[in-house]
């Protein structure tokens, strides 16, 4: 999947293993298509800053559809991802846009809580195709329902289902957001193994460029210092997610990230923009940190900073 070859090429390039900038070229021939099916979530995680947000809506048929067809217009090979700030599954078309994907040849995930999971959309969703479902679940019991707000065994047996129903089919995984620093999210990823998963991946809290919690302003002179720290290290001094992971949002725009959560940075619309038409504005937005990447923990400069000084408000 190309979620996993992005993440290791990202995570090689922080830790200096001599990887091309990706973000001096055109579009890949291999991307992902992230399309936000809504932004409504039926979950009040503790690590999420919903209340942020902007607007809540739900895609319009048309907007899909146009957004499909973006994807698909490429040479390329896209797979597409229903994913974003809210839950796909409170989205009742899902299994029809599933299948839409399915028989126009696209490759699909799926990111869930799972909680709406039930037998029947599993079921469905398996048979339209869908390649992977991702499980957002770091917790368990009362302490996953202090931390998400539902009903830990009603999240639990649909997850038991949809392994059962998906082997050979469909890849479950399981998500774990490294959100406790007292957790012991190994025993966590243990206790999934022994019912079937075994495919797992671990994201470390994104304050979701500032919404969750704010970064302290970095001067210019700095920011150009680690700049040259990471390329002497021969670290990409840029966030690569904007030029592997085309986010489009329920209202049809392009987004830089999925990490916008509050939707400042409109890069074109699916109406108007073909992907490759959004690219210089994602480059220039990339390039000068303006105006969500210098609050966000995944910039590269924030990154290096976060282990050599205190960014985080108290």
């Amino acid at each position: 999947m190309v979620q996993r070859v992005a993440k290791v090429m990202h995570n090689n390039l922080l830790k200096g293993r001599g990887m091309r900038d990706f973000s001096k070229e055109k579009i890949l021939d291999k991307f992902s298509v992230d399309i936000e099916l809504t932004n409504a979530c039926n979950a009040s995680c503790s690590f999420c800053p919903r209340d942020k947000m902007p607007d809540i809506g739900t895609i319009k048929p048309y907007h899909f559809y146009k957004a499909v067809e973006r994807g698909l217009e490429h040479p390329g090979t896209p797979y597409f991802a229903f994913c974003g700030t809210g839950d796909s599954l409170m989205n009742k078309s899902i299994v029809k846009y599933a299948q839409y994907i399915r028989d126009a040849g696209g490759n699909l995930s799926i990111a869930t809580n799972g909680h709406l999971m039930n037998e029947e959309k599993a079921q469905a969703l398996i048979e339209a195709g869908v390649s992977q479902v991702t499980f957002n679940v770091a917790s368990r019991g009362e302490k996953y329902e202090q931390e998400y707000g539902l009903d830990f065994q009603t999240t639990y047996e649909n997850i038991l289902n949809f392994i059962k129903f998906s082997k050979g089919r469909c890849t479950t995984r399981i998500a774990l957001v490294l959100h406790d620093d007292g957790a012991r999210y190994e025993d966590e990823e243990m206790y999934w193994r022994s019912k079937g998963v075994k495919d797992f991946i671990n994201y470390e809290v994104i304050n979701r460029a500032g919404a969750l919690y704010p970064l302290r302003d970095i001067s210019a002179q700095k920011v150009l210092q680690v700049k040259q720290s990471l390329r002497k290290k021969g670290v990409i001094d840029a966030c690569l997610v904007p030029f592997f992971f085309f986010f489009i949002g329920w209202d049809g725009y392009y987004y830089l990230c999925s990490s916008d959560w509050q939707k400042k940075v409109r890069v074109g619309h699916i109406e108007t923009h073909a992907i490759e038409e959004t690219y210089a504005a994602r480059k220039r937005a990339v390039k000068t940190r303006s105006p969500i990447c210098a609050q966000c923990t995944s910039d590269p400069v924030n990154r290096f900073l976060s282990n050599t000084l205190h960014w985080k408000e108290a």
